[in-house]
């Protein structure tokens, strides 16, 4: 992670009402993959608490596809259960940089 102090970031949303894989549209679903794997992968180094949290979640998410969702129930489940165990498994090599100053 890098912070530039003028940096600028541009969101090209039409409106930004947080994510929600039961009411996406179909050609957005994927972006919701890094978003499941990663979750987990933040929460299990929690603990137990992580993994509380995760446990209820889950269903949670599924239950709202289930009731919510118009269309693609199943690519949307597979993407919350698939991507929840990609993040168990994830354990990315962590690259640290050098302090360069003097």
């Amino acid at each position: 992670c890098y912070a530039i102090r003028n940096s600028e970031v541009i969101h090209e949303t039409v409106e930004n009402t947080g994510a929600d894989i039961s009411r996406s549209p179909v050609e957005k679903l994927d972006r919701f993959a890094f978003a499941y794997r990663n979750e987990v992968y933040l929460y299990k180094r929690e603990g137990i608490k992580g993994i509380f949290h995760i446990a209820l979640r889950t269903p949670l998410h599924i239950f709202r596809v289930l009731t919510r969702a118009s269309g693609q129930k199943l690519q949307r489940i597979g993407i919350i259960l698939i991507n929840t165990l990609k993040g168990f498994l994830f354990d990315p090599d962590i690259e640290y940089l050098q302090n360069e100053r003097k």
